[in-house]
């Protein structure tokens, strides 16, 4: 969950709009921690994160309203479902399947003791299964907000 306190950006297209988070570099997700361990249970603690937590505590701007909004929008839009986001896992997991072999070539993962029983394509089964697991705990916090 270091994508919570760290790898992200803020932004805004410019003064007029509200300000944006743009999350990048996750290696601490969809059940792995970013040493390789599997973490296939933990949900991300968002209260490590300072800005959220503050949005959260005052709900500044009707952030918790705003939140929930947004959720269901893309929810109902079929965005932000299990079924959208495995769909999405799997057209790249084809897309990048030939390099990600070529690269296991090169830096040899079963030489790291968390990737010798594993391999591309059970990396992908462990994501889909994430998702699937996860997506109900995202509703649920959701709505208790």
């Amino acid at each position: 969950d270091r994508g919570v306190v760290n790898n992200n950006y803020l932004y805004r297209q410019n003064v007029n709009t509200p300000y944006k988070i743009c999350p990048y570099d996750f290696d601490h997700s969809f059940g792995r921690d970013g040493d390789g361990s599997l973490n296939p249970h933990d949900f991300v603690e968002l209260t490590r994160n300072k800005l959220i937590t503050r949005l959260l505590e005052t709900n500044a701007f009707n952030y918790k309203n705003r939140l929930k909004e947004k959720y269901y929008k893309l929810k109902n839009e079929n965005i932000l479902t299990a079924e959208n986001i495995i769909a999405m896992i799997e057209i790249n997991a084809k897309k990048i399947k030939p390099f990600a072999l070529k690269n296991e070539k090169k830096w040899k993962p079963e030489e790291h003791k968390y990737f010798q029983n594993t391999g591309f394509d059970k990396e992908v089964e462990l994501m889909k299964n994430w998702v699937q697991e996860h997506m109900p705990k995202v509703e649920k916090y959701i709505n208790e907000l």
